[in-house]
């Protein structure tokens, strides 16, 4: 489909505008240009060429936070009853503990994987365990009446969207909107703001390697003068470390027919996500200490009034 040389808005329904009527009255009175507050209420702004189906649209509209009915996996569901058996047991084996935190302890260490073992437990819980798991393993799965939350057209709409490689789909930045991008506008805005000489550079190469080198050298210096704990050092060094990757959301309360992107790179599970958490750690209580700083949107109306 060719993109429409129309200058109206686009279509709040997630088709591209277009000019004149198509003898569908529903469909034509949101062709129209929509007014600012209709512009607002919108949930689902097509500014690709792609022509949205009815049931696409509906899809959509539901949100990107939207989870369809997953179907029943037993081997998942047997390990989630394992973590959920294991919390059972780690609270009972320390609830008489009455250890605290040192006042110099940050807290900060590696998720333990520690099980309590079967002897220091009392026999109730092992028999309830035992008994919430030949009930699950005696689960037939076509016996089990599933209630879902989406239709079969709505999945295969859903995995359509998904496998179209000719769309980005992304929140906006704000107004809590779904956006559908053509994939070259996408890419477009992202090599425009990354060609930002003030903001990034281009390297020659990963420095991941050199990086985790000087973290790891900054950790046991510090361990060594007893600036951190074994545990904390053990903590702020990532040794699977995966890659930030850059994205954008498209600003569509700046420009609704064409939003500048807002940059974001994801740094989870990187290797400067721990030495972050651990800066923030002792950052926090400073800056909450400062005359500009804002908590939530509670405390702005509070300082309003």
């Amino acid at each position: 489909m060719e993109r429409s040389e129309s200058t109206s808005e686009p279509s709040t329904v997630g088709r591209p505008p277009t000019r004149g009527t198509t003898g569908n009255e529903e469909y034509d009175s949101v062709q129209r240009e929509p007014t600012g507050s209709e512009q607002q209420a919108s949930l689902v702004l097509n500014l690709s060429q792609r022509a949205l189906s009815e049931i696409e649209v509906r899809v959509l509209e539901k949100g990107l936070g939207y989870v369809p009915t997953p179907s029943l996996d037993l081997f998942k569901l047997n390990y989630e009853m394992h973590e959920f058996f294991r919390k059972i047991r780690l609270k009972i084996f320390f609830k008489d503990r009455t250890e605290r935190l040192e006042e110099d302890d940050t807290g900060l260490r590696n998720k333990s994987s520690f099980n309590p073992p079967v002897n220091t437990l009392p026999p109730e819980v092992i028999t309830f365990e035992n008994a919430v798991l030949k009930d699950i393993n005696a689960c037939n799965q076509s016996d089990l009446r599933i209630f879902h939350n989406t239709s079969k057209e709505e999945l295969i709409a859903l995995r359509v969207l998904g496998n179209d490689s000719s769309i980005v789909i992304k929140p906006s930045d704000k107004g809590g909107a779904t956006v559908i991008w053509d994939v070259n506008d996408y890419r477009r805005e992202c090599r425009r703001l990354l060609s930002d000489n003030r903001n990034y550079r281009h390297l020659d190469q990963d420095p991941s390697t050199g990086l985790a080198q000087s973290i790891r050298v900054m950790v046991d210096h510090s361990l060594n003068n007893d600036w951190i704990s074994q545990k904390e050092a053990q903590f702020l060094i990532c040794t699977e470390p995966r890659i930030p990757y850059f994205y954008i959301l498209p600003k569509v309360h700046k420009h609704l027919t064409n939003p500048p992107g807002r940059p974001i790179v994801s740094g989870v599970g990187s290797l400067l996500e721990p030495v972050s958490k651990f800066g923030d750690f002792f950052l926090r209580p400073l800056v909450q200490k400062t005359n500009t700083y804002l908590k939530d949107r509670k405390d702005v109306l509070q300082l309003l009034r």
